[in-house]
């Protein structure tokens, strides 16, 4: 099992990457940003740095957390059919 987490890990860390770097290049764009600075339809700049760079640290974190989940989920599926068997019929055609 901790092998596959470590698998997992790396397999993962392209999203983790991109989205943490982007993002929290949007969020010190945040800090940095005055407060009067407005975007093209009049909010305000620094509340969009935050909110953009908050989406994209949390969606790399919810790709990560889903990604793990559903490979998780499917290991265990496959070790159980491969220590339980499958049930079925077999009719032998030669001898």
């Amino acid at each position: 099992m901790i092998k596959m987490l470590g698998k997992l890990f790396l397999m993962n860390i392209p999203f983790l990457l991109i989205g943490g770097l982007i993002g929290g290049y949007l969020l010190y764009m945040g800090f940095t940003t005055k407060d009067d600075a407005l975007t093209a339809d009049g909010y305000s700049l620094k509340n969009f740095f935050f909110m953009t760079g908050g989406f994209f640290i949390a969606l790399s974190v919810i790709m990560f957390i889903c990604i793990s989940v559903f490979s998780l989920l499917k290991a265990k599926r496959l070790n159980k059919i491969v220590t339980e068997g499958k049930q079925g019929k077999a009719v032998v055609l030669k001898t």
